[in-house]
């Protein structure tokens, strides 16, 4: 199952097979917050993706989704303002043994200008196999030097629009050949 908010609503998508045929439930709501989070999917262990893309969220999303949706493999928080405090109950200091998200295995922040060197640097330690960082100027040549040396399992990295060097994402491409990159 697919959470999606996009452009301030929130809409929770079922696919069913039956009978070989899809059946596609939808339910819109406005305004995400926890009470909606809590109350609209709780308790559901087949979401495995949520989509946040183009709208508001409270300080506290990462909490609240890791609660609702403990099965999560795949999120997308995409131009919603991500700030540093949100990414915060990733950082290894407040999860030293990398219980939340633990299973998240893809994960796109792009299009979050907010989000600062210290933000983005919370990610270190994690196993993403793929990682969207595109259009984030705090995704400088020193902080991606520090999530490298933990990015042991990412498969596909995406650098569009960051603030790396030409020649640091070169660099990065020839020593990882094996990894794909965008830029």
């Amino acid at each position: 199952m697919t959470f999606i908010v996009q452009q301030g609503y929130a809409s929770f998508s079922e696919v069913i097979e039956q009978d070989y045929h899809l059946i596609h439930r939808t339910f819109t709501y406005e305004n995400v917050n926890e009470r909606e989070f809590e109350e609209q999917f709780n308790d559901n262990p087949l979401t495995n993706s949520v989509t946040l893309d183009e709208c508001e969220i409270h300080s506290e999303i990462l909490q609240s989704l890791h609660r609702v949706f403990p099965e999560l493999l795949q999120l997308t928080l995409s131009d919603v303002n991500l700030q540093d405090n949100h990414l915060t109950p990733l950082h290894p200091n407040n999860d030293p043994n990398k219980q939340n998200f633990s299973g998240l295995k893809s994960l796109d922040i792009s299009c979050n200008p907010s989000l600062s060197s210290e933000g983005i640097a919370c990610l270190a330690g994690r196993s993403f196999v793929s990682l969207d960082l595109s259009y984030n100027t705090g995704l400088d040549d020193q902080v991606f030097d520090s999530l490298l040396s933990t990015l042991h399992s990412i498969e596909t990295l995406n650098l569009k629009g960051t603030s790396l060097t030409l020649q640091r994402i070169e660099a990065f491409k020839n020593t990882n050949p094996h990894i794909t990159v965008l830029s």
